[in-house]
């Protein structure tokens, strides 16, 4: 073991430069460190698994990562958290009805150093949108913010899209924050579907978002299915808002979806956290609803096992070693529990599927209310090209933006040999660092390399891995493989 972390340390320190470009976002598969967002004490925790056992309750594995205090008093309420395209997480505050970007530039594992929060989006901003509560949070693949805001007496419900146009770190600036769709303006264009209380939002992969609405009109739950579908800047046409769930219809009485999470296989998680049940859901038959039988079904049932109420979900990215999905938990204890199919049977009602990993009882730090979760960005490498001798092959690394990134190769692999804290190291015996770089503000570097025009070398199977991060923590990413041809 001495002998690998040796060889781990000539990798991060060794490597050769080579040619890299930005290119564009890869969706997020390799995650580092969880962040949760506590509303009772206005905190923002880190939590990094530093001995890979699957829980976050030994020491040092959480820190504060940054305080949401309001410093003239009361309550800053950091209802929700997430990732963007380069890292920086995003902490929607309702009391402030503010949205505070977050990144840890030097490296010390938080975010509480002067100039590592800054205001992304308030009620002072150009475009003059008002927020009165934002309650959901979503990045499209172009990087642009997507928002949900449940209204008030004076302030419409209504989903917002911003884009930082001026490239300075917000979206303040007039024309950056665009509402596409309003209820009222929705009631006058005559249409049949209307927010009434918005919540939680997501995306999923063909730019659909996803938006739960806990009071519709007819007081029921609703969950509706969005896009600009002919890029006019609003969503009032034909078949740009239809209804993906209604309780009415379906043969499901939601009670308060309050988080969503979109699985790596394109299933929907539904947190309903009235009747503490999670549902798992999939449109089967390409219908653009999920009313139909078996399109949805419990994925975790905690009624009447804990006394407490789960809020935030969170999908782990590929590599995790331990759990798929994360919850955030306010009861007794608070903390978090972590959620894997162990059986493939579709749900996580069985037996070891469940797991408190992080007791606010036996951690470092106590948590007032746990509410929102994200996981920040890890370290995930791609490839594209055709591996011909002679040819260019692009790798591509996503991570953390001004990350330090490492890439290396060999002729074979280990089957996956754990490694605390880095992670899964795949590499066999010997292996070579070939390029070396920092992640760019665009989340995602473009490595070319060229292989040698060598006919000995034709039909070699190729290894190559990553691991990325900074002084405080740094992670491996997955493996990819090639063979080469003639």
């Amino acid at each position: 073991m001495k002998l690998l972390k040796t060889a781990f340390l000539i990798m991060l320190l060794t490597a050769v430069a080579g040619s890299w470009a930005t290119a564009q976002v890869d969706p997020q598969k390799g995650t580092g460190s969880l962040i949760m967002s506590d509303t009772g004490d206005d905190l923002i925790f880190r939590l990094t698994d530093l001995d890979l056992d699957g829980d976050f309750d030994d020491p040092g594995e959480i820190i504060l990562f940054y305080d949401a205090t309001d410093p003239m008093g009361g309550s800053s309420n950091p209802i929700k958290v997430k990732t963007g395209p380069a890292g920086y997480i995003y902490v929607a505050n309702t009391s402030f009805d503010n949205v505070v970007r977050l990144m840890d530039l030097n490296a010390n594992g938080d975010a509480a150093d002067p100039g590592e929060s800054t205001v992304y989006i308030d009620n002072t901003n150009a475009s003059g949108v008002v927020f009165s509560s934002i309650q959901g949070m979503a990045f499209d693949s172009n990087g642009d913010l997507w928002l949900s805001n449940s209204g008030s007496s004076d302030v419409h419900d209504f989903v917002a899209r911003a884009r930082d146009l001026t490239a300075d770190g917000d979206c303040q600036d007039a024309g950056e924050i665009e509402v596409l769709y309003d209820s009222v303006e929705a009631a006058n264009q005559g249409l049949s579907i209307i927010l009434n209380v918005p919540m939680p939002c997501v995306l999923d992969g063909n730019g659909y978002l996803y938006v739960s609405d806990v009071a519709a009109a007819a007081g029921n739950d609703i969950i509706v299915r969005m896009k600009d579908l002919n890029d006019d800047g609003d969503m009032y046409d034909l078949d740009e808002v239809t209804m993906y769930y209604d309780d009415l219809i379906g043969s499901t009485d939601l009670k308060n979806v309050d988080t969503m999470a979109f699985m790596h296989d394109g299933k929907l998680l539904l947190n309903e956290s009235l009747n503490d049940i999670i549902y798992i859901t999939e449109d089967t038959n390409q219908n653009g609803n999920i009313h139909d039988l078996g399109e949805m079904t419990i994925y975790r049932d905690g009624t009447g096992a804990r006394p407490d109420s789960s809020k935030g979900t969170v999908v782990a990215g590929l590599l995790s070693l331990h759990w798929d999905v994360y919850l955030a938990e306010y009861g007794d204890p608070d903390g978090c529990h972590g959620l894997r199919d162990l059986n493939d049977d579709g749900d996580c009602d069985d037996l070891d599927e469940l797991m408190q990993v992080y007791d606010e009882t036996l951690g470092a730090l106590p948590v007032g209310t746990p509410k929102g979760l994200t996981f920040m960005r890890g370290p995930w490498l791609r490839m594209e090209g055709d591996p011909q001798i002679g040819a260019n092959i692009d790798f591509y690394m996503s991570g953390t933006a001004n990350d330090i990134y490492r890439l290396a190769w060999s002729l074979s692999h280990n089957g996956g040999l754990v490694i605390p804290p880095f992670g899964i190291f795949d590499l066999g015996m010997p292996y070579l660092p070939f390029a070396s770089g920092t992640i760019p503000a665009s989340g995602e570097a473009l490595y070319t390399a060229t292989i040698p025009n060598n006919p000995n070398i034709i039909g070699w199977t190729f290894y190559v891995q990553g691991i990325a991060g900074n002084a405080y923590l740094n992670l491996l990413s997955n493996t990819i493989d090639f063979q080469t041809h003639r």
